[in-house]
C-alpha cells in the first residue's frame, strides 16, 4: 500500500505553495524593516491640517514629486496600517486552508483502521486509471467480507469486535505489497486493490492466500476468534475498463459466493455477468408484478391419513406470469429476498389466504387449517407478529386455524434474538408451528425448542419410493418415535403414491401432503375440488 495513500486528493503543487509563502514572508520582512518610517508618517498625517495644501490638485504630483521623503512617509504609513490586517486576513486563510485540507482527508479515511474509505478508494482507482496508458496496467480488485464478525460483537462486545478489525486491517497490510492499495468499504467489507498482476492465476494466488490468512485464529490476549471470508474478484485493464465497472464487477463475484453454499473465492466472468443481468431483469419483473398485483395464495391439500379428511392446507405463494402462467416461488424467492420484495409479496398472499378462509367459513366450510410459509424476513421483523394477529383479528379467524410454516432459511437466522421473541409470541397467540423439511440436516434438534414447534413435515427425500426402501421406513419410523416422544405431531410431505401412504400410516405419519390428494389450486377451484371428495355436504353438517 503506498505510504501516502491516505493523503490522495490533495491535489496542489508544493513547489508552488513553497514560492507563494516565501513572497509572503519577504514582504512581510519589508514591512517591519519600515515600521519606524511608517510611525513617522502616521505622524505627519495626524497633522496634516497644520500643512498648508496646494491650490489646487493639479499641483499634487508636483508637490509629491519635489518631497519625496514626504511620499515615502505616507506610502509607509500605509503600509504599516495594513500589515497587521493583510496579515490576520493571511493568517486566517491558510487556517482555513489547513482545516480544508484536514476534512478532505478524513473524509477519505476510515477513523477506525486508518485505511481509506469508499471515497478514498474512488478516488485511486480514478487516478490510477487517469495515469495508465490504454490498459497498459493491469490490477485485481479484490472485494473480501467478513464472516462471523456479528458473533463477536454478540459475544465479547463491541470493542472487541473493533480490535478485531483492527487486526484484519493489519493483516491485509502485511499482505500486499508497498503499491498494492487496501482500503474498509463498509462495517465488515474491505477491497484490495493489487497492482500490476499479470495473469488470472496471480491473482487468483494472492487471493486465495489472503483468504487462508483470514480464516487463521486472531488472538486478542485470553479472547480467541476464528473468522471466514468470502472474496469476490476481477482482472481489470486500466485505460480500457471503467473504474466503476470493474469494482462493481468485483462485488457482482462476492454476491455469488454469497449465494452459493459455503464461502470462498468467485471470479467475475462472463456467465456471472449474464446471470447478473437476469437477475436485475427478475427484480425489476417482480417489482412490476407486485405493482399490478400478480401474486396469489394457491392451496395444497393436508390430509388425515386414518381417516382420509382434508383437515387444512398449506398455502403457496404463486406469481401469475402474463406468458408463463403460475410460477413457483423457487424462481424468484432469492431474488425477491436479496430486494427487500419478499415481506409485501408474502404479506400480499397472506392476506388473500386469510380473505379466502373467511369465505369458506361464510360458506359453511369451516374447520379446515392453512399454512403459512414465512421468510426469514418477515419473522425477523418484530411488527410482523402484531402485523398478523391484527389481520387474523379483524378478520373474525380463530387463531388455532393458522399454521406457520417456517422455511429452511428461516433455520440460518436461529440466533437472532428477533426471530426467538417472534416465534414465542405466535405460539402465545394460538398459532400452530411446523418445521418445515425435517431431516434434510437443514434442520436441528434444537430448533425444535427454540422455534416452538409443535409439528413436524418430514422432508419428501424420505418419502419418495419408501415402500420399496427398508432402510427409509426405518428413518421414518425413528424420526416419527422421537416426534411422539417429544408430543409433537407429523406429517408425510411428497406422497405421489398411495403405497407411499400407506406405509407412512402405517409406520405413524398422521398426516400427508402430496400430488397423490391434491395438486395446489388457486382458491377458486378448492369449493369444487372439495365438493368432487364429498367433503362439501360433510363440513356444512359439522358447521350446521
Amino acid at each position: 500500500m503506498p505510504p501516502d495513500q491516505a493523503k490522495r486528493g490533495a491535489a496542489r503543487d508544493p513547489e508552488q505553495e513553497r514560492r507563494f509563502l516565501r513572497l509572503l514572508d519577504l514582504g512581510a520582512l519589508a514591512i517591519i524593516l519600515v515600521e519606524p518610517l511608517a510611525r513617522m508618517g502616521e505622524h505627519l498625517l495626524d497633522r496634516r491640517a497644520a500643512y498648508p495644501v496646494p491650490a489646487g490638485w493639479s499641483e499634487v504630483p508636483g508637490f509629491l514629486a519635489e518631497n519625496l521623503l514626504v511620499s515615502a512617509l505616507l506610502a509607509l504609513g500605509w503600509l504599516a496600517w495594513l500589515r497587521p490586517r493583510i496579515s490576520r486576513i493571511l493568517a486566517d486563510s491558510r487556517r482555513r486552508r489547513l482545516a480544508l485540507e484536514e476534512a478532505a482527508r478524513r473524509s477519505r479515511i476510515d477513523a477506525l483502521t486508518g485505511l481509506p474509505n469508499r471515497l478514498g478508494l474512488q478516488e485511486y482507482l480514478g487516478e490510477l486509471w487517469a495515469g495508465a496508458d490504454d490498459g497498459a496496467r493491469s490490477v485485481a480488485i479484490c472485494h473480501l467480507d467478513l464472516t462471523g464478525l456479528k458473533s463477536v460483537n454478540d459475544r465479547s462486545g463491541f470493542l472487541v469486535g473493533d480490535r478485531v478489525l483492527v487486526r484484519v486491517a493489519e493483516l491485509l497490510r502485511h499482505e500486499t505489497r508497498g503499491d498494492d492499495f487496501v482500503a474498509r468499504v463498509g462495517g465488515d467489507a474491505f477491497v484490495v486493490v493489487l497492482a500490476d498482476v499479470l495473469s488470472r492465476e496471480i491473482g487468483e494466488s494472492v487471493a486465495r492466500r489472503i483468504l487462508q490468512r483470514l480464516r487463521d485464529p486472531i488472538h486478542l490476549g485470553e479472547e480467541r476468534v476464528q473468522l471466514d471470508a468470502s472474496i469476490g474478484w476481477t482482472l481489470a485493464r486500466c485505460g480500457e475498463d471503467d473504474p466503476a465497472a470493474a469494482l462493481a464487477a468485483a462485488d457482482m463475484a462476492l454476491n455469488a459466493v454469497r449465494r452459493g453454499p459455503g464461502r470462498g473465492i468467485a471470479e467475475y466472468t462472463a456467465e456471472l455477468r449474464a446471470q447478473s443481468v437476469a437477475r436485475a431483469r427478475l427484480r425489476d419483473e417482480l417489482s412490476q408484478a407486485l405493482a399490478e398485483d400478480r401474486f396469489e395464495p394457491f392451496f395444497q391439500p393436508q390430509i388425515e391419513l386414518m381417516s382420509g379428511a382434508v383437515t387444512g392446507f398449506e398455502v403457496l405463494m404463486r406469481w401469475i406470469h402474463p406468458a408463463r402462467g403460475p410460477v413457483a416461488p423457487g424462481a424468484f424467492m432469492e431474488v425477491a429476498e436479496e430486494n427487500g420484495l419478499i415481506v409485501p409479496i408474502g404479506r400480499r398472499v397472506i392476506v388473500r389466504a386469510l380473505e379466502a378462509l373467511r369465505g369458506w367459513r361464510a360458506a359453511g366450510l369451516g374447520g379446515f387449517e392453512i399454512g403459512l410459509n414465512l421468510s426469514a424476513a418477515e419473522l425477523a421483523d418484530r411488527r410482523f407478529v402484531d402485523w398478523l394477529k391484527w389481520e387474523v383479528e379483524m378478520r373474525d379467524l380463530p387463531p388455532e386455524l393458522i399454521r406457520i410454516e417456517l422455511l429452511e432459511t428461516v433455520l440460518i437466522h436461529q440466533a437472532d434474538d428477533a426471530l426467538a421473541a417472534n416465534m414465542a409470541a405466535l405460539a402465545a397467540h394460538g398459532f400452530g408451528v411446523d418445521l418445515d423439511d425435517f431431516g434434510t440436516g437443514r434442520s436441528s434438534l434444537s430448533n425444535l425448542l427454540f422455534l416452538s414447534v409443535d409439528r413436524l413435515k418430514i422432508d419428501r427425500s424420505f418419502i419418495r419410493n419408501i415402500d420399496a426402501t427398508p432402510r427409509q421406513q426405518q428413518m421414518v419410523g425413528a424420526m416419527v418415535a422421537m416426534a411422539r416422544g417429544l408430543g409433537l405431531e407429523v406429517l408425510a410431505e411428497g406422497v405421489e403414491r398411495a403405497e407411499e401412504a400407506e406405509v407412512v400410516r402405517r409406520l405413524g405419519c398422521r398426516y400427508g401432503q402430496g400430488f397423490w390428494f391434491g395438486r395446489p389450486m388457486p382458491a377458486a377451484e378448492l369449493p369444487g375440488w372439495l365438493a368432487a371428495r364429498g367433503h362439501v355436504a360433510e363440513r356444512r353438517a359439522q358447521a350446521g
